[in-house]
């Protein structure tokens, strides 16, 4: 928020909400408001000379939207190349779509189509080109009527392909030739 006068400098900006007390603004000019639903937001200037300007007013709108990353119906943090899971989004504008990526190279998983209930979910598959691993982000962008955007981040892990246990060929029998079996993630055997 900012404030000018014409005739002398503005030295004091206050708010309120609600119709509760005023309160200075702080120097960053920014307005928290952590209840969600509709309120009424009214600022005023205080000039040099301690002139008290008319106040506005604005209706400012605060909703929240959630993401979840769910396999098998329960949250999961930790994902593997291939593997399907769902995001779960609520909060959004009835109507609305969101959009699904899985970031850290933005990759389009999909759209959700949000429903009345202000919920949607997409099911998506973590792209094989994910092999090497990391930390990685499911970031849903919920676009209202107006245009604008919340976005949710969801960290997620991808968990490296495995290629098999590490220094097979060294476990070869060399006056046989064959390859043991080796019991790490699966059965290998030749």
């Amino acid at each position: 928020m900012t404030a000018v006068d014409g005739l002398s400098d503005v030295s004091l900006i206050e708010y309120r909400l609600d119709g509760g007390e005023w309160a200075a603004l702080d120097s960053g000019g920014k307005v928290t408001i952590g209840d969600l639903g509709s309120h009424e937001l009214e600022a005023r200037g205080t000039d040099s000379r301690g002139n008290v300007g008319e106040s506005v007013t604005a209706d400012a709108e605060v909703s929240w939207v959630t993401a979840a990353v769910l396999v098998n119906g329960k949250p999961a943090s930790v994902l593997k190349p291939g593997q399907e899971f769902t995001v779960a989004v609520q909060g959004a504008e009835p109507g609305s779509d969101a959009i699904v990526e899985l970031h850290s190279d933005p990759v389009r998983l999909g759209a959700i189509a949000i429903a009345a209930s202000g919920s949607g979910e997409l099911a998506a598959r973590v792209p094989t080109s994910f092999a090497g691993g990391g930390a990685h982000e499911i970031v849903v962008t919920a676009v209202d009527a107006r245009g604008v955007e919340r976005i949710v981040r969801v960290p997620v892990t991808i968990r490296a392909v495995d290629a098999g246990p590490a220094g097979m060929a060294s476990r070869t029998q060399a006056s046989t030739g064959r390859l043991r079996c080796w019991r790490a993630w699966r059965l290998w055997c030749s």
